[in-house]
């Protein structure tokens, strides 16, 4: 394979690292710690597993089981009554396409936009209870990296292009939550918002010399489980030098016909990708009936709100008799798109386990210039 096309593929793949995409580390070497740091900021080991990704000495540097760069810990402390959580998403790994952006051919590609920074999903949990369970509100969006270490949540930052002009698109959702530490593992953060986010969200996606290369279509992004470790800084952690581990899941719902557009750097669509992966010679979503896909979207999204469409008889979402109008449920929708009396399905439906680790999230990012971030 030649450069060129490595390198397009590489580009190709940023995009599962927003939605969910595979685990994988690159080799890692031990994080230094600043020798004149005070005794109080050496309490957290280094992370001897962590990627070595500046800065890599002071407050900042990675540390600990999941190579966090900042202790909610310490937030709880100094803010017993309302402290916020954050938190930035350092690997994941796709469990609904195996075939195609679940596959091992993403890996390096994908894992390189988390430890370089070109990738950034950030989470706060705000009003976190000094003594849970208790009611708390649950940030979460794209950002930014600073040079010092810090990350920031983007604001007004989206550009017009030809198909959006609104600058807020990229900016953070929230939905209320239920914490309950001694809840099962899976189930201690429930959301108590039945539909979180009704309209399109386009996350951004960026090039190695830091240009737009595309913006990520979803609706109603969540987080589906997060279990925190005892000192609330990870969610999972890094296993060795290659792996993340982790069995708390996210997942979106990206429409077909708003993955369809074509990625200028690429030249095929995320559709393509969702439901080939590198197979290119197997067809496109725009040139190949859907029989012949890898993987079909096997959702349904209606006015912003989605379901599992599936067309099984043990799918609680959606009824597969179209001639019973007694039963409330939505239509189950066909994924190979037949016209056997059930709507073609419009969506695929991604679901990913993902690893996060505590960071500092500021309000007011540091503009260090670099071309490899978003101003």
């Amino acid at each position: 394979m030649g450069e060129s096309s490595a390198s397009a593929q590489g580009r190709l793949g940023s995009w599962l690292r927003t939605c969910g995409a595979l685990l994988l580390g690159v080799t890692s070497l031990a994080c230094d710690v600043d020798p004149e740091l005070p005794d109080a900021a050496m309490v957290d080991p280094p992370g001897a597993l962590c990627p070595e990704i500046e800065p890599l000495t002071g407050p900042y540097a990675m540390k600990g089981d999941c190579c966090y760069r900042a202790s909610n810990q310490e937030k709880l402390k100094q803010n017993p009554e309302g402290a916020e959580l954050e938190f930035r998403i350092m690997a994941s790994q796709v469990v609904t396409q195996p075939l195609t952006i679940g596959s091992i051919a993403f890996l390096d590609y994908v894992q390189r936009g988390y430890d370089f920074n070109r990738s950034v999903s950030l989470i706060r949990i705000r009003q976190f209870p000094a003594e849970p369970p208790g009611n708390v509100v649950i940030e979460t969006g794209p950002g930014r990296f600073n040079e010092n270490g810090t990350y920031s949540f983007l604001k007004d930052a989206a550009p017009i292009t030809d198909t959006h002009d609104d600058p807020s698109r990229w900016d953070s959702i929230t939905a209320n939550a239920y914490y309950d530490p001694d809840a099962p593992e899976g189930q201690r953060f429930v959301p108590t918002d039945p539909d979180v986010v009704r309209q399109l969200v386009l996350t951004p996606e960026w090039l190695p010399d830091g240009r737009l290369d595309y913006e990520l279509p979803q609706y109603s992004p969540r987080v589906l489980s997060m279990t925190l470790s005892d000192d609330l800084n990870c969610i999972g952690e890094r296993g060795d030098e290659t792996r993340w581990l982790s069995h708390d899941e996210i997942e979106s719902f990206v429409p077909v016909e708003e993955a369809s557009r074509e990625i200028s750097s690429t030249g095929w669509s995320l559709c393509t990708s969702l439901a080939f992966g590198y197979r290119l010679n197997a067809g496109t979503c725009e040139l190949t009936t859907r029989p012949f896909w890898a993987e079909q979207p096997t959702a349904m999204c209606v006015d912003g709100i989605c379901y599992d469409g599936t067309p099984r008889p043990d799918n609680a979402q959606c009824r597969l008799d179209p001639t019973n109008t007694s039963d409330p449920r939505p239509l189950c929708c066909d994924p190979i798109a037949l016209d056997v009396g059930l709507p073609a399905c419009n969506a695929f439906h991604v679901r990913a386990r993902y690893v996060a680790a505590a960071v500092e999230i500021t309000d007011d990012p540091v503009n260090d210039g670099s071309p490899l971030l978003p101003n």
